[in-house]
């Protein structure tokens, strides 16, 4: 649950918007349909929506298995009325492969004539595991102590999900949709008998970093070289001016067995753009290896020893030097490692004491200042900023909790009286938020800090 979001106005009484019905575009046999919104900045409406309404941008709603869509969920408020902190129950993607992306800032955007505050929730990168048709999950938003009020979704969106057309090429994978860039190294040009050179292989792409593989490596040089299994080094995604991007990276290791000039086969990547509909087969430029033969070979002739020498020779006598005997290194360590232990365990004790101390000191410092801030606002949203601030420091009552649960923290830490008091003066706070924005009144503020002064710390 992801809370706070503040978003431009509301007006006083909210209902859950009534949205068309969208309609699947038919399906063709190789190519998905676009839709009648792609590229549009503008939620897709049939009728005037009302004051408070999420909808979905989705670029198509017919895309191939394993291609990458950019969604964004956008939460759209009528202009006019004051600030709004609400609750949001965020979509949970069990059958998307998904990557989260920084949302774009609010923006002012007129709808069939009315002013409207658009917020972009969250944008996500998905990628769908399987074909089907499959529904994007759903976002719902409320706002707090408005329990009267149900919880506001949007229309059912449904993305068609088809398998890249027949016949499918040879080494072909599944995840290879989209545009690549294929870039190939090796880690020498020229190697010895009996050493190894690798061929590092990086594939950029706008799909899933897991599911993508070229195509399996072979040499017809089996007598010259020994192929060792191709294998995954590493891979990383990341979100680029609004694009997708993944980098994955391979290996492949060679041992050379022969001496001789060799050309290696490209590394190749068959890959399907959904641009064009068409396969498409990536391939580097062939590899050249030369191997030499081992240098400094040791011939017989070498290794020949001459007895006749031995036999003549004089023996030379041999002197045994004796050393002092030192103490051992251990026993050292064994005596003074207690001591130093000690004294580290002190070290740690005595600082750990003192930033706790410090700690205490800056939070009740804080509690001070959120005090003062409430007891001297000047609007109702100011009041409820710093209460909402003094629950959360001083009795770890987290702004991201629902109605019930904030009712329940608040009835834990304070006493019958005190808790319907306070939930009392929320309530009313709430309202005046999105209304007049009338601050209470100072004898309402003295009873609020009198009660937030008796708690019980969590």
């Amino acid at each position: 649950m992801r809370y706070s979001h503040t978003i431009g106005h509301i007006a006083a009484l909210l209902s859950v918007v009534i949205l068309s019905a969208s309609q699947i575009p038919e399906v063709y046999a190789q190519q998905p349909a676009q839709t009648a919104q792609e590229n549009q900045n503008t939620p897709w409406l049939a009728a005037p929506p009302d004051d408070m309404f999420i909808d979905i941008q989705v670029p198509a709603h017919q895309v191939y298995l394993g291609q990458t869509m950019r969604i964004e969920y956008d939460v759209y408020v009528a202009s006019g009325k004051g600030q709004v902190f609400y609750d949001a129950r965020e979509p949970e993607f069990s059958k998307w492969y998904t990557l989260e992306s920084p949302a774009a800032p609010p923006s002012q955007i007129s709808i069939n004539g009315k002013s409207y505050t658009k917020e972009p929730f969250a944008v996500y990168h998905i990628s769908a595991y399987a074909p089907g048709k499959i529904p994007l999950p759903a976002m719902s938003v409320q706002i707090p102590y408005l329990s009267d009020k149900p919880w506001i979704t949007h229309q059912t969106r449904i993305i068609e999900v088809i398998p890249p057309p027949q016949p499918i090429p040879n080494g072909f994978a599944p995840g290879n949709v989209g545009q690549f860039k294929l870039d190939v190294q090796t880690t020498a040009s020229s190697i010895e008998v009996g050493q190894t050179i690798d061929i590092r292989i990086q594939i950029t792409s706008d799909a899933p970093a897991p599911q993508i593989q070229p195509v399996p490596y072979e040499i017809n040089e089996t007598e010259s070289f020994r192929l060792y299994p191709m294998v995954r080094d590493k891979i990383e995604e990341s979100v680029q001016q609004s694009q997708f991007r993944s980098v994955s990276s391979f290996h492949v290791r060679l041992l050379a067995l022969q001496s001789g000039n060799y050309t290696l086969p490209p590394v190749q990547l068959v890959t399907f753009d959904p641009s064009s509909h068409q396969y498409k087969t990536i391939t580097s430029d062939p590899i050249s290896v030369q191997v030499l033969p081992i240098f400094h070979e040791i011939s017989t002739e070498q290794t020949l020893i001459h007895t006749s020498r031995m036999d003549k020779a004089t023996p030379r006598p041999i002197y045994l030097i004796k050393t002092r005997t030192s103490t051992p290194l251990s026993l050292w360590f064994m005596l003074v490692a207690p001591l130093l232990f000690a004294c580290a365990l002190g070290g740690v004790l005595y600082h750990k004491k003192r930033r706790q101390h410090l700690s205490d000191l800056e939070r009740h410092a804080h509690i001070q200042s959120l005090m003062h801030s409430l007891q001297t606002a000047d609007s109702s949203d100011s009041q409820l900023e710093a209460i909402r601030s003094l629950l959360e420091t001083r009795y770890q009552i987290e702004r991201n909790l629902s109605t019930a649960q904030i009712e329940t923290a608040i009835a834990d830490r304070f006493s019958a009286e005190d808790a319907a008091l306070l939930h009392q003066h929320l309530s009313k706070l709430h309202t005046l938020s999105y209304s007049t924005h009338d601050p209470l009144s100072p004898d309402e503020i003295q009873s609020l800090s009198e009660i937030l002064a008796r708690g019980r710390c969590a």
